[in-house]
């Protein structure tokens, strides 16, 4: 008799799109409590509140009464709540006619009378979407009391229980795993028999008519001093099962797992070359340092799902502790409570726990493989960079060596050097010019330097310096040996700007490509 029904929906406190189609929700519900037949009009003037939904909210310590709502009706109580519990908003309404004429085969009407006022305050579908912590449905209702009062009503809360509310395509067992409290709730909670944690909590209750009153201080009748103790329960639940959810939608451990070693695997290739002593080209540098660049960039993303693996972790403990306080959980009857409502929430939070330290330690284990191949391929990698270094060294210091030997015993030696006199400054200019941006050309070109850092300025002048005098010494030798005189001018300055320019162009190109080449996964992260 007086068959009732509780709907209660938690969200996050937030301002992202997720918590703002999470409070969309709640706003659904609370226009819905307007529509007929619920018209719930009239303020509660016991809890000295406004009747419009509060948004704009922020976290707080404690509970705070936003609104609340009735049906002036006398008789029945059908109302809805609005409140602020620390970093969770919920809206919580009650629909209960108080009808003694009426049982538990209209837990149907009640609930096709909510969905249709959801539906006209604009919820499609009335469910509530994945973005809310979550929704529980408690459909309730009075019975006699005595011995066996939950085996011999199961039969008829499985038949009555409206099939849409739950979204179970089959009946199961769900019915036959009851809990009852030292109160005498008799509690079922109508789960997927396959332990899919959805957004949805159906829970059906059957209370002995003379505990009628402390069934509704134990799961209605809150107040400003805070939640009811079955609230509070729900509602750690329901964090208990959102963070299920996130964590069943974060990308595998072992797809990550692969593709790191993937890239560990490329780099130790590497290191095999360089210990069997064959020489590393500037290629094989360049490939070297993207593969440590990927490394460096799957690494943090290690890094990022590790840190709030435990994050996560930290708040099913709060959850699981939260759920095994005396003033939260209540005490139940001696007798098998498996599969039961409070059962099923102490094994997912094990079993939550138990998967979230697993997933650590493997990714911890990547991460620090990770990051050994990390030093060791830094470490080769500086090696083989120092020895190209010394070999670009020797080279520029070997060519212009044997420029200064050559002008050297030509000076020591009085040779005269039959050099037409248009090309004697051509050719100083040549020398001076390989002089001073040889070395900085050589190392750009190979990939020794970059064109940048604080003698970028200085690297690029040497070596566009040395692009004027090779298109100075080219333009003369050109002329002079077609005109035998001087070329004009206007001809020496314009290949000498073109040689400047063409140099300059090429080493920066060159250095961009480089640069794209080596650092791609870097650019793409950002």
């Amino acid at each position: 008799m007086k068959p009732a029904l509780y709907v209660l929906c938690f969200a996050t406190v937030g301002t992202g799109a997720e918590a703002s189609a999470a409070l969309d929700h709640l706003a659904a519900m609370w226009r819905a409590c307007d529509e007929d037949p619920f018209t719930m009009s009239s303020p509660n003037s016991r809890l000295g509140v406004g009747t419009d939904l509060r948004s704009g909210l922020r976290i707080i310590k404690g509970f705070e009464m936003l609104a609340a709502k009735r049906n002036p009706r006398p008789g029945g109580l059908v109302s809805a709540l609005q409140f602020l519990h620390h970093d969770v908003v919920g809206v919580a309404v009650c629909l209960a006619p108080n009808d003694p004429n009426k049982g538990i085969e209209d837990w149907a009407t009640i609930y096709r009378d909510w969905c249709g006022a959801m539906e006209a305050a604009g919820a499609s579908p009335p469910e509530a979407p994945s973005t809310v912590l979550g929704e529980v449905l408690i459909f309730q209702s009075l019975c006699a009391d005595g011995p066996g009062m939950a085996a011999r009503f199961a039969p008829e809360v499985r038949r009555c229980l409206p099939p849409g509310a739950t979204g179970l395509t089959t009946t199961g067992h769900w019915a036959d795993a009851v809990c009852v409290t030292d109160e005498g709730f008799a509690l079922w909670d109508a789960a997927d028999p396959l332990g899919e944690e959805g957004v949805r909590r159906v829970i059906c209750a059957l209370v002995p008519e003379p505990a009628e009153e402390r069934f509704d201080g134990w799961a209605w009748a809150a107040g400003h001093h805070g939640l009811t103790p079955f609230q509070r329960y729900l509602l750690h639940a329901a964090k208990l099962r959102f963070e299920y959810r996130v964590h069943g939608s974060m990308r595998p451990v072992r797809k990550i797992r692969e593709e790191v070693e993937d890239e560990v695997e490329g780099l130790l290739s590497l290191h095999e070359i360089i210990s069997a002593g064959t020489p590393v080209p500037a290629k094989s540098l360049l490939e070297a340092q993207q593969r440590l660049t990927m490394i460096e960039t799957r690494s943090a993303g290690l890094l990022d799902r590790i840190t709030r693996l435990r994050e996560l972790r930290r708040t099913v403990q709060i959850a699981e502790m939260n759920l095994s306080k005396p003033s939260v959980s209540p005490r139940l009857e001696p007798g098998d409570q498996a599969g039961t409502l409070f059962d099923r929430d102490r094994k997912l939070a094990e079993w939550l726990r138990d998967s979230i330290d697993n997933d650590l330690d493997y990714l911890q284990s990547i991460h620090e493989r990770a990051h050994r191949a990390e030093e060791l391929t830094t470490q080769r990698v500086a090696q083989a960079a120092e020895t190209q270094h010394e070999r670009l060294a020797l080279l520029q210091t070997s060519v212009l060596g044997a420029l200064l030997m050559a002008l050297g015993y030509i000076q020591a030696t009085q040779i005269r050097v039959p050099l037409a006199p248009p090309l004697r400054w051509p050719l100083l200019a040549l020398l001076s010019g390989l002089a001073l941006g040889l070395p900085a050309g050589v190392f750009l070109w190979f990939g020794a330097l970059r064109a940048r850092g604080p003698y970028r300025a200085f690297d690029l002048v040497a070596v566009g310096l040395l692009g004027a005098a090779v298109g100075y010494f080219l333009v003369e030798l050109g002329w002079w040996a077609a005109t035998g005189h001087s070329a004009p001018a206007v001809a020496t300055a314009l290949l000498a700007s073109l040689g400047l320019g063409a140099f300059v162009g090429f080493t920066a190109v060159l250095d961009r490509r480089r640069r794209a080449a080596t650092w791609p996964s870097r650019t793409r992260a950002r």
